[in-house]
This record gives structure tokens, C-alpha cells and sequence, in this order.
């Protein structure tokens, strides 16, 4: 690949590393810091420049390729009717758990995504209404209505833009409005650190990227035509032309920067940990740039001419679509190879990776899961073309669930017992309404139980519950210290 930088020159070329050609660059754009991954990892793979011939960070992956020290794999299905109840299905072999959620009571448009603190997993109805799954109770609610889109920040808070342009963040169950937001529902959506929407705003005679806050004034800038793609935390984002790429610091308009391109980029997708930038070129060449130093550091022939990429959130595999046929290519960024290909439909929410590295992907009137490069799938189940499906990292220990695999029923309260997850507890009446009063409007079902003795303090309490487990979820959910209080009602205090 060409690349000309518009009005720089370029430094010597950098040392050789391992199998990967340098690339050699400058700019005067200034890149944004680091977040402390993204400069781990890239400390990490720097070890190959110390001239020994290994990759320690390769080797450790490839010694436990699907390991991931994550929690289970599991696929969610949302069903495309309001008569449908949503379906949990362990991986690799797609085998139904038959404890059954809430209906949606509407069809799924989109899957928001998982809060993995919260444990909620969120998605938008065909009647426009973020609703909320919470995984440990198998409880769906509706958090807000008159949706347009939603997006997950990258520390699990939902960002809502409804169909009038308004904003909203969703905090502790409340819907909390933005005192600013757009004329009109942007035209592409993401979200960034410190709960910023980033977003591509479209008119007659103009196209602009934004920077968004609430209680700030945006950032604006104009772009290009072309693709949009962001990076995982929002600091840096990229227009793929015709004739190359738009590098833009979302904060400052005037650290623009263009790269020339031959042959020309088709698209761009930053790794999981967005330390590097993945181009698919016209010529069937995948390449691989350092993002921090500014140059190429791999180049990979495809099979064929790539149409879009999508990433593995876990980092592991980039899924490109060719340009012709319905053929996904999936490659191994960590061995740096083609590690198979599948026939399938090229869909908002499929084909997927779990966290195991098994691939989730449509087969017409089915949905399939297999270990990448496998002549096989591994499981199969059938599923409407308008099912939407999500593949997460989650553990599903509730009791229900445990009941399902083999163990015991939950044990649930005794008769006259009253089960709680107590969140503080205080000398001060007044104190204690004030904070049960703060939780209710909150959305959570708080209340104060008063001393059964002088000694006893006013405890806030949630619930009561009808089981032990359904009060420890509960309080796992809070990320607030919290303990289980019981209180039986059929004896008095002498």
C-alpha cells in the first residue's frame, strides 16, 4: 500500500519487527492518551523488538486459544412477534434452557447490548421502548419509550436518543434527561468515556461529526462521505474515502489529519483494545497499522475483495464480508491468518463471536455455532430471519437455572420470614427516609423498617424478597455494600 501524507515528510523507516513490515509516517496530529489497556498491550507487543525471534504475547494466546477467563458463553434470542418469550441457549451446542424470561410483549428491533455491572441486557422494541433484561431474576422492564436508538457507553450506561432528537442517560433505573441534545436523531450513534455520545449528523447540504455531553456546549466538525468508525473508548475516529482515511480527534476539529491511500481503503475497524486499526483495501489486502506509532505493522492476503469487517468485542477474530456472495471471511488477529469461512447473511446482530471464540451465524432458517475453521457446526437451532440474538459472557447461576443443570430448588423463605437486602442503617428517622425516598424514585422498591428494640437502628431495606438468591441478585446489582437481613414476623420480641 501508498500512503502520501497531505503537507508532511517522512521519518527513516523503523526497525524490523518479527514478520511485520514497518511503516514509515509522520503527522503532525496530536493522538489523544492512552487509556491504560490499550498502552499495556502495546508495551506488550513492543517485546518483539528485543531481537530473541519469540512473541510472548502470541504464545500465550495461542496456548489457550479459546480460553478466555471469561464467564460462560450464551446466546439470547428476542423473539420478531409480541407473542414471543426470549430464549437462553448454551454454546457451543445451542441446547435450549427452558427457564423461560418475561415476554417482551413486542418484537425486537435491536440489541443495545449487556451492562455487565448491572447484569441487565438491553434492547429496543419495534414499538420503540428500551426495555431491560435483568439476567439474575429473568425480570423485563420497560425503561423508556419513543426511542430512536440507544447505545452502551463503555462502562455499561445506556445512552438514549429518542425519535425528537432528545438525550437521556439511564442511571439506577431512572431515565435521566440531557439539558441538550440534537434537532433531529442522528444518523449513526456511539458512545465514549465519561458517557459522551459521539454521533454523524446529516442534512441536505451537509455531513458533521459531533462531540456531545450533557451540560456541555458539542463539538462539531464537517466530514467527508464515507464510512464512520470509532474507537472502543471514543477518542479517536476514522472516515474511509475513496482516496483514504480522515483521522479526527473528537475533542479538537483542528487536529485533522488525511491520509492518501492506494489502493484505495474499503473500510476501517479498531481492535478490542483499540490499539490498532484494521484496513480492508479494493485489492484484497487486510492491513494492520499501530495506531500509536503511526504505522503499518502486518499485511494480510484475503481470499477475495472485502466488503465490511465487524470485530470481536473480545479481540480474538475480525469477521470481514466479502464484497461478492455471502461469504464471511473469519480472520485470527492473533496468528494473523484466515481461520475459515462461512456462507451466511451479513445482519445487524449475526454473524457474532462469543467469548469462547465460537461463531453464532444464520444458515436460512437457522442459526448455527462453530469453532472457526470447522468443516461442522457444533449446534443448530431454528430461528425467524427476524429474531435478534446476543452472545455475552455470563454465568447463568440463578436458581432456576442451577435447578435446570441438576442442582436444588432455591430456598426460598420460611413461613412468617421476611427476606431483605439491607443497604444501611442509622439512628436518624429522617435520614433513612431521605435515602428510602432517593432509592424509590430511583425505581427500586425501598422502604424503612423501624427498631423492633431501642437499641435496634432504622434499617433501608429492599424488598422483601421470596427467596435468599433473588435477594443476593438484587444486591449484587447495587455495587453498594449491602447484606441480607431477615426479620420473622411470627414471634414477638419479649
Amino acid at each position: 500500500m501508498t500512503v502520501r501524507r497531505e503537507g508532511v515528510a517522512a521519518p527513516p523507516a523503523r526497525r524490523r519487527c518479527d514478520r511485520l513490515r514497518p511503516h514509515r509516517s509522520t503527522s503532525s496530529f496530536r493522538p489523544v492518551r492512552a487509556s491504560p489497556l490499550a498502552l499495556l498491550t502495546t508495551l506488550a507487543l513492543a517485546g518483539c523488538n528485543s531481537g530473541s525471534g519469540s512473541n510472548p504475547v502470541r504464545e500465550s494466546f495461542a496456548a489457550a486459544a479459546q480460553r478466555t477467563g471469561l464467564e460462560p458463553a450464551i446466546a439470547f434470542r428476542f423473539p420478531e412477534s409480541r407473542s414471543g418469550d426470549v430464549g437462553l441457549y448454551r454454546l457451543p451446542s445451542l441446547d435450549a434452557i427452558t427457564w423461560r424470561f418475561e415476554s417482551t410483549r413486542r418484537g425486537t428491533r435491536a440489541i443495545v447490548g449487556l451492562s455487565g455491572d448491572r447484569e441487565v441486557l438491553y434492547a429496543i422494541t419495534t414499538g420503540d421502548e428500551l426495555i431491560g433484561l435483568d439476567l439474575p431474576t429473568g425480570r423485563l422492564r420497560t425503561v423508556d419509550s419513543s426511542v430512536a436508538a440507544a447505545v452502551l457507553s463503555p462502562t455499561g450506561t445506556p445512552l438514549v436518543i429518542h425519535d425528537d432528537g432528545s438525550v437521556a442517560a439511564v442511571e439506577l433505573r431512572s431515565v435521566v434527561p440531557w439539558s441538550n441534545g440534537f434537532a433531529a436523531p442522528p444518523a449513526q450513534v456511539w458512545a465514549g468515556a465519561r458517557d459522551r455520545l459521539l454521533a454523524v449528523v446529516e442534512t441536505d447540504s451537509s455531513r458533521s461529526f459531533v462531540l456531545a455531553a450533557n451540560g456541555q456546549s458539542p463539538v462539531w466538525q464537517p466530514i467527508p462521505s464515507g464510512r464512520v468508525s470509532v474507537s472502543p473508548w471514543g477518542d479517536l475516529a476514522l472516515v474511509t474515502t475513496d482516496s483514504g482515511i480522515a483521522y479526527l480527534d473528537p475533542t479538537d476539529p483542528e487536529a485533522l489529519r488525511f491520509d492518501r491511500v492506494e489502493p484505495p481503503p474499503v473500510f476501517t475497524a479498531f481492535s478490542a483494545s483499540g490499539h490498532r486499526i484494521y484496513v480492508g483495501r479494493a485489492d484484497g489486502v487486510l492491513e494492520a497499522i499501530d495506531r500509536f506509532a503511526q504505522g503499518t505493522v502486518g499485511e494480510l492476503q484475503l481470499p477475495g475483495a472485502p466488503a465490511d469487517a465487524r470485530q470481536d468485542p473480545w479481540g480474538r477474530y475480525l469477521l470481514v464480508r466479502a464484497a461478492e456472495g455471502n461469504e464471511v471471511w473469519i480472520v485470527d488477529l492473533v496468528d494473523w491468518k484466515v481461520a475459515g469461512a462461512l456462507e451466511t447473511s451479513w445482519e445487524p446482530d449475526l454473524p457474532a463471536v462469543a467469548p469462547d471464540g465460537i461463531v453464532l451465524s444464520r444458515s436460512g432458517g437457522r442459526v448455527e455455532s462453530r469453532t472457526p475453521g470447522a468443516a461442522e457446526a457444533e449446534g443448530r437451532v431454528s430461528s425467524r430471519q427476524a429474531d435478534r440474538w446476543a452472545v455475552v459472557a455470563w454465568d447463568p447461576s440463578r436458581p432456576t437455572l442451577d435447578a435446570e443443570a441438576g442442582g436444588g430448588p432455591a430456598e426460598a423463605a420460611r413461613p412468617g420470614e421476611l427476606i431483605y437486602v439491607q443497604v444501611s442503617s442509622t439512628s436518624s428517622p429522617e435520614w433513612a427516609a431521605d435515602l428510602a425516598a432517593d432509592l424509590r424514585r430511583a425505581g427500586m422498591a425501598a422502604a424503612v423498617l423501624p427498631p423492633e428494640l431501642p437499641t435496634d437502628p432504622y434499617r433501608v431495606v429492599l424488598g422483601p424478597y421470596a427467596t435468599r438468591d433473588e435477594a443476593e441478585a438484587t444486591g449484587r446489582q447495587l455495587k453498594l455494600p449491602y447484606w441480607i437481613f431477615t426479620r420473622d414476623t411470627t414471634s414477638t420480641r419479649p
